[in-house]
């Protein structure tokens, strides 16, 4: 678990140094190649990543405040998954955390 943390961290600091390099050659160059989504997207490109397996992997909890229907419907929906969509989700996990 650690060992997890510290690769992380040491990947936000790498896209971090590279985000601070892209911007200081714009600075310096006077070319606006690098448009500013891009930056954005080498910064934030894990979000939507992100919230939507939260969303996904939550949703028996989120269900339960929508009332009893939904949320029996939902857990439905997750006990009725193919080992194949298991096997899905768990690669987007990992994704999430890489």
């Amino acid at each position: 678990m650690l060992n997890w943390l510290k690769i992380r961290a040491e990947k936000t600091q790498e896209l971090k140094i590279a985000e601070i390099e892209a911007r200081k050659e714009m600075v310096l160059s006077k070319q606006t190649t690098i448009a500013q989504w891009e930056l954005a997207q080498l910064v934030d490109k894990d979000k939507i990543l992100r919230y939507s397996s939260f969303l996904l992997f939550s949703s028996p909890l989120w269900s339960r405040f929508l009332g009893p229907t939904i949320h029996r419907y939902v857990l439905d929906l997750w006990k009725g998954m193919t080992p194949f969509q298991d096997n899905v989700l768990a690669m987007i996990c990992a994704a999430d955390h890489s």
